[in-house]
């Protein structure tokens, strides 16, 4: 019989039975307490065997998913965590029901690559970028969460409603309240800002103690921070980016950012498991939570493998009709750098979002833009041309390969 929580048993229980429920699983010796209020009650998780089975099955999806992608061409792998950067920071937000567009957050990553200034969501590339490359985030105090903030989302969340910006001395200094999206209210953050300092320090201390399992770590400082609510606005955001830091430090990094979308995929039970930790008759059980929590990150590595197993048998396909292809049509003599080039324009394909113009490829093939040009021509039904604005941009015509007999 799957694991509920005590809200769930009060339903049909006395009084008595509920407390009794309450007090053996609270003080039982699976139980973990953890120092932190929620509704009068210290909250809690018992590490139970589904629990455990759950975390297990985690652990072992991942290793196949990173054996899975040791198979794959770094240049594809690398195409589809940049990818997988983009769709999570767009997720992420149309889970808090702000606009943004793929194309949107791809011209802003493109713009942070080349160091240009003054478009959306640069913020938010930058410390996603900083995930990819296992550059450090410091997340240990009050200050280090502010920070993050600042550099992550606090241009956004101005530009959204100039009054969001935080007003305290490193928080909100006011009362906020959190609705459903139809103007019911559903939680309200702690206040004042001197609580939300203490709330924070412990949330912090429970996120860095490594006594726990990363998974269950991860997990609950992800409902303390929405418990929490220490900001007016992009609280959602930035305990989502925190999720995928943290996890990307142990887990592929691939799945990690994929996480926005499966909550996307089920944003109604997210919430739900929010509403229903913070119900006063569960008195501080976070133990359903932590498992529909980390039931989403098993989909999202379970979704990944299934993804990218798919995309790599569809690239070893295409590889080989993409090699006789070339030996059969194109005239010019090329070199191992340029037949190579092919070959990353169909990892790009198949793998990735980025536009390959012509000053992409001709880098790529190492010759003059005129020769680069002659050898696409001489490809003929093998590329196809799009236009991005009024940039032409270059593809790999997976349609006439799939027609190419090997």
């Amino acid at each position: 019989m799957p694991y509920k929580d005590i809200r769930i048993h009060s339903f049909n229980a006395s009084p008595d039975e509920t407390n009794d429920l309450y007090n053996r699983r609270y003080n039982g010796e699976s139980a973990i307490r953890l120092g932190f209020d929620i509704k009068g009650f210290d909250a809690f998780v018992v590490y139970n065997p589904e629990l455990s089975t759950l975390i297990s099955s985690i652990y072992q999806a991942d290793k196949r998913l990173a054996l899975l992608s040791a198979q794959i061409p770094p240049y594809a792998l690398e195409q589809f965590v940049d990818t997988s950067m983009v769709e999570e920071i767009q997720q992420s937000n149309e889970v808090e029901n702000v606009n943004s567009t793929r194309k949107e957050i791809q011209d802003a990553l493109d713009a942070v690559n080349k160091k240009h200034q003054g478009k959306r969501f640069t913020g938010m590339i930058r410390k996603y970028i900083l995930l990819q490359s296992n550059k450090d985030i410091p997340l240990s105090t009050c200050r280090d969460i502010r920070n993050l903030y600042d550099e992550f989302i606090a241009d956004e969340v101005v530009r959204e409603d100039p009054d969001d910006h935080p007003d305290g001395e490193i928080f909100r200094r006011s009362q906020v309240h959190v609705d459903n999206g139809h103007g019911q209210r559903i939680h309200e953050g702690i206040y004042p800002e001197s609580k939300i300092i203490t709330a924070m320090d412990l949330a912090l201390s429970i996120l860095n103690n490594e006594k726990y399992d990363i998974l269950i770590r991860v997990a609950l400082f992800h409902y303390f921070f929405g418990y929490i609510h220490p900001f007016y606005n992009g609280n959602g955001r930035m305990s989502r980016f925190i999720s995928s830091y943290m996890l990307a430090k142990h887990f592929s990094k691939s799945a990690c950012l994929r996480i926005s979308y499966v909550i996307k995929e089920h944003r109604s039970k997210y919430y739900e498991l929010f509403r229903n930790a913070n119900d006063k008759r569960n008195r501080g059980e976070l133990t359903a939570f932590v498992m529909g929590y980390l039931s989403f990150f098993r989909e999202a590595v379970e979704d990944t493998y299934s993804t990218l197993e798919e995309k790599n048998r569809l690239y070893q396909e295409y590889e080989k009709k993409l090699d006789a292809w070339i030996d059969m049509n194109i005239n010019t003599k090329l070199s191992s750098r340029q037949r190579f080039s092919f070959k990353y324009m169909l990892q790009t394909e198949l793998f990735g979002n980025l536009s390959m113009d012509i000053s992409k490829i001709t880098f790529m093939m190492e010759c003059s833009e005129r020769t680069a040009r002659k050898i696409l021509a001489d490809a003929g039904e093998l590329v196809k041309i799009t236009k991005d604005g009024r940039k032409l941009i270059w593809h790999i015509n997976l349609e006439a390969l799939a027609t190419e007999a090997v």
